[in-house]
C-alpha cells in the first residue's frame, strides 16, 4: 500500500496568529536601520535569530533554531528502541520454551 503524501501550506503571516511574522519583520527592519546607521559599519554581517519549536502528535519532532538549523528528533526518547528489544524477548522466550531449550533471554 502507497501512502499518500501530504503537503502543508505553511504561510509565516498564520504562524502564531502572525506573531512569526511581526517578529521577522521587525527583526528584518533592525537590521536594515542598523545597516542604513551612518555610524555602523554597513559592510558588516547582520544575523537574524529565529527559534521555532513544533510540537506535532508524531513520532518525530521537528525542531528549528537559530542560523535556520533544523532537526528531526524522536518524540519519545527512544521509547520504541525499549519496546521493540521486549518484543524480541518475548518472541525468543516463546519459541526457546516451544523448542524444550532452557535459557535466559536479556534484554
Amino acid at each position: 500500500m502507497v501512502k499518500k503524501k501530504q503537503t502543508i501550506n505553511l504561510d509565516l503571516k498564520n504562524l502564531v496568529e502572525g506573531g512569526v511574522y511581526e517578529k521577522m519583520s521587525r527583526a528584518f527592519e533592525e537590521a536594515i536601520e542598523n545597516i542604513l546607521n551612518p555610524n555602523t559599519d554597513q559592510t558588516k554581517k547582520r544575523e537574524i535569530d529565529i527559534k521555532i519549536t513544533l510540537q506535532p502528535e508524531s513520532k518525530f519532532v521537528f525542531r528549528m533554531r537559530e542560523g535556520m538549523e533544523a532537526a528531526l528528533f524522536e518524540s519519545d526518547g527512544g521509547m520504541w528502541k525499549i519496546e521493540a528489544k521486549q518484543a524480541i524477548k518475548e518472541y525468543l522466550e516463546t519459541k526457546l520454551e516451544s523448542l524444550d531449550i532452557k535459557m535466559s533471554v536479556i534484554a
